[in-house]
């Protein structure tokens, strides 16, 4: 009866609708800071998953018990509140082809695109622009096709085409590091009758230069700026006036926006961490006064574990789980291969990201973008205006992910001191933390391998004795560390799925040792 009470629960949880905005309820089973959405109805076998409610327990660990929440399947949002209390959503992205201007005066012909609050650069030959209008026009026009069918298929060919792109861009930008775009000539950003006719006569590419009394003073009007926070400056140079006019107010909001954003992310993930903590502020904060008494105001009190923390479905999406974005999960970690590789100790925008006793060490900061089966690695520099990729991207084909004191006790025991405190570490966006480091790291498995995971690949089964590369991350708390490892087993998960015919023959694989001639 237990069980039949929690089918009919889960099979309400689907088909009833959130009174406010028209949202889904789902349940998830809720340890601390971890969450677990109960959202595969069947196994990879295609089997039903009769006990996918009680895959929740084993989440307990020791008097710690988890807790079957219902919640509301949340997306991305997309809105933000401004320090004025002003509601901005999420301007559109934008993509296209420009030239880079180097400081020699050399032209390199680019195209850039945005994603997450990341500026991706690709080659021209990896561009994989949108489809044109007319495309669509067509479909509109033939009444063959089902609209609400087409709309779904244009929107999943639009997510695929952009995680195309982030596969094949070489470089990425946070847009948080972007302190102004600019235009090279003043008028040519000026929203005055003199700019619009300037903008009217330019007919754009060589036919307008063709026409110009002064081209090379028309290809300054052309150009923009990208002033970085650490100082570089990168010019660039669009199609025409008006295309320059428009990069310049698009790449404005969108840094407006994502600027923004990061640091709401940024507020919330230090309130969750002080609530699973349950320990007072690093750093002393100074009492709110009362303006009535003059006194100041008292303490709250704790938070209590077993309530509900609605913040945390900010970091446990449900598009992770549908696959209706391009990027998955992206952020900034700290990354090394190997059990014995080194590290190097990266400072950006005069940010210290570690520990100030362990400078001796290097560390190395990475750009990590999660994307539909495949985690794309950017190494971040200080000195470079673009975060180059490495050669290669890591396909979670035959992955495996794991952490806390099982992967701790795979690295070397010279780094493992049980005995010495940790010295608590604050960060340029406000985060405070002081967990060991058995609590920030999470390592990597995965095989070398060249195919997509996109179809049946039961033909390249590799042999049981096939070796794994070892990538080893730790992220700056343990809040984003179970965020990660949650995201990317969720991910690896789907992989299989996609890959049921080669995950069967993977299954199959080997036999018994015989030892009776032994």
């Amino acid at each position: 009866m237990r069980y039949s009470a929690s089918t009919i629960s889960l099979r309400q949880c689907d088909s009833r609708q959130d009174l406010q905005g028209g949202k889904r309820l789902a349940l998830a089973w809720r340890l601390e800071d971890q969450l677990e959405w109960i959202w595969q109805p069947t196994d990879v076998q295609g089997n039903d998953r009769r006990w996918s409610i009680l895959c929740g327990l084993s989440l307990k660990q020791g008097r710690k018990l988890p807790h079957l929440e219902i919640r509301t399947v949340d997306h991305f949002r997309e809105f933000i509140r401004l320090p004025d209390g002003m509601r901005m959503e999420e301007p559109p992205d934008v993509e296209g082809y420009l030239d880079r201007i180097k400081t020699q005066g050399q032209r390199q012909r680019i195209y850039v695109s945005t994603h997450d609050g990341n500026l991706f650069a690709l080659s021209p030959n990896d561009a994989n622009p949108p489809a044109p209008p007319s495309t669509h026009l067509s479909h509109m026009v033939d009444g063959l096709t089902n609209v609400d069918q087409y709309a779904e298929g244009v929107f999943r060919d639009e997510v695929e085409r952009g995680v195309t792109q982030i596969r094949s861009a070489y470089g990425v930008m946070d847009l948080r590091n972007i302190q102004s775009v600019r235009a090279v000539l003043p008028e040519a950003q000026q929203g005055e009758q003199d700019s619009d006719l300037l903008i009217d006569a330019d007919e754009g590419g060589v036919e307008g230069l063709a026409k110009a009394r002064d081209p090379l003073r028309l290809r300054l009007q052309r150009s923009f700026e990208i002033v970085l926070v650490s100082g570089p400056v990168i010019r660039l140079e669009a199609y025409s006036v008006r295309n320059c006019r428009e990069w310049i107010d698009k790449l404005r909001a969108l840094v407006t926006y994502w600027t923004q954003r990061h640091k709401e992310d940024a507020r919330l993930e230090i309130d969750i961490s002080d609530v699973i903590n349950q320990r007072p502020q690093l750093t002393p904060r100074l009492p709110k006064r009362n303006n009535d008494n003059g006194g100041s105001t008292p303490p709250e009190a704790p938070r209590d574990l077993a309530a509900s923390l609605p913040s945390l479905t900010s970091l446990y999406r449900w598009c992770a789980l549908s696959d209706c974005k391009s990027v998955i999960k992206s952020g900034r970690v700290f990354m090394r291969r190997g059990f014995r590789g080194q590290y190097k100790l990266v400072i950006v925008a005069g940010c210290v990201f570690d520990r100030p006793d362990l400078a001796t060490k290097f560390f190395r900061m990475s750009q990590l973008v999660l994307v539909s089966g495949h985690l794309i690695q950017f190494q971040v520099r200080r000195s470079s205006t673009l975060h180059r990729r490495h050669w290669r991207d890591i396909s979670l084909l035959d992955a495996y992910i794991y952490s806390g004191y099982l992967a701790a006790l795979a690295l070397p025991r010279e780094e493992l001191n049980y005995g010495d405190p940790t010295p608590p570490r604050r960060y340029c966006d406000g985060l405070e933390a002081d967990e060991p480091l058995e609590d920030v790291l999470f390592m990597l498995w995965y095989r070398k391998t060249r195919t997509s995971t996109g179809g049946s690949q039961a033909s390249q089964v590799p042999p049981p004795s096939a070796k794994f590369k070892t990538v080893v991350f730790k992220t700056r708390n343990k809040v984003e560390r179970n965020a990660w490892c949650w995201a990317l087993g969720c991910e690896i998960e789907k992989v299989v799925r996609r890959n049921r015919e080669r995950e069967q023959q993977l299954r199959e694989t080997g036999g018994l040792v015989d030892i009776s001639h032994s």
